[in-house]
């Protein structure tokens, strides 16, 4: 293939063996490091110093360790270049065949191999997430919760964590926050705290917040949260449907004011919990319980949101969310179709991981 492409041999060579590896790399990873290319380029004039360096070695042991000094330098730099090209952003991909579909239409294309690079290049940038200048995220987590609130560059208020260290800490690298002054952890249920050691993995922490009573309010930059929910009183609640309401009712319930929004986040606050909340009207609402039916129709309607968010995880086995639930909301945002979400209230620009430009399923992505 190399030959064909008509190619500095340099450049030739990587792009031939990244055709052939992708669709395996791709079902292994489920993604493309554009980067490798030009990192295998860079690192290949050093594999031969390290190879024969280190064959002479093996065949004159006395001269050994002098040899393997020298090996360790081209070797280093080859170390070297791997850690930064993977430092860079990747391509995610929903299926190897497709990576096999590009690697075949840049062999039959060949001879226009620049204007067919640049056209991908540019789907794909469009196709990234987010796309927009976001205050409001809530990660694609699967069955369970995760909301980023920016509050400065690269800084942001989470409320709970999902249940997967890897999920969380994969939408955080995707949004580039290194710095969480608080984190809200509604209730400890898995599903909204299993993912903690990957949202502070490499990340400047400062308050957790696991406990609050209604009354208290929280000052983050320009962004005042106050505290809903609990009322610090001793409550039995009625068992709904066996989806541990005793816990979900200890969720902490917040009402969040910026200059550009207003958000309700409830955890999995259920039906007399919504009762006993002073609700009011908000833009924005993350859905109590991942749009479980159990849900108070007065405590919806009064918030009245523009946009509801549904964190919710693909054909999960407690059928959220309800139709009924859905039905209550102007628009309603699920993570199930949706993806990862990006809200620039501003603007009101929305952004998402599964449905990039003209409504098109998004089959790739930078991440």
């Amino acid at each position: 293939i190399a030959p064909k492409l008509k190619l500095p041999k340099g450049f030739a060579e990587p792009i031939a063996a990244t055709i052939l590896c992708s669709p395996i790399i791709v079902a292994l990873s489920g993604y493309l490091s554009v980067t490798s290319i030009f990192a295998n380029a860079l690192a290949a004039p050093l594999v031969a110093p390290v190879t024969i360096l280190g064959f002479v070695a093996a065949l004159v042991p006395p001269l050994a360790p002098f040899l393997i000094s020298l090996a360790k330098i081209p070797a280093a730099l080859i170390t070297k270049i791997a850690f930064t090209a993977a430092s860079f952003p990747v391509i995610q991909m929903k299926s190897a065949l497709l990576i096999l579909i590009v690697g075949v239409a840049i062999y039959l294309f060949r001879k226009h191999l620049l204007i067919f690079s640049l056209v991908l290049i540019l789907l794909t940038y469009l196709q990234r997430w987010p796309n927009n200048d976001w205050q409001i995220a809530n990660c694609d987590v699967g069955q369970g919760d995760a909301m980023v609130l920016k509050v400065a560059p690269h800084s942001a208020v989470i409320i709970d964590v999902g249940p997967e260290p890897k999920l969380i800490d994969s939408c955080l690298r995707s949004l580039h926050i290194s710095k969480i002054p608080l984190l809200i952890l509604t209730h400890p249920h898995a599903d909204h705290v299993g993912g903690l050691v990957g949202a502070v993995k490499g990340r400047e922490v400062g308050q957790i917040l696991q406990s609050a009573t209604r009354g208290e309010v929280i000052h983050v930059n320009q962004m005042r949260i106050e505290i809903l929910w609990p009322d610090g009183a001793v409550h039995t609640f009625q068992e709904n449907g066996g989806e541990g309401s005793a816990i979900n009712n200890q969720s902490i319930v917040a009402y969040i004011a910026t200059p550009d929004y207003t958000l309700l986040t409830t955890g999995d606050a259920e039906p007399e919990v919504q009762q006993s909340v002073a609700v009011r009207k908000v833009d924005y609402l993350k859905v109590a319980h991942h749009g479980s039916k159990y849900q108070d129709i007065n405590f919806n309607r009064i918030a009245d949101p523009e946009i509801a968010i549904i964190s919710v995880g693909i054909g999960n086995k407690y059928g959220h969310p309800a139709d009924s639930t859905v039905k209550l909301f102007r628009k309603a945002l699920r993570t199930d179709r949706q993806g990862a979400i990006a809200i620039d209230p501003k603007h009101k620009s929305l952004s998402s991981s599964k449905v990039g430009i003209f409504g098109l399923p998004v089959f790739w992505r930078i991440t």
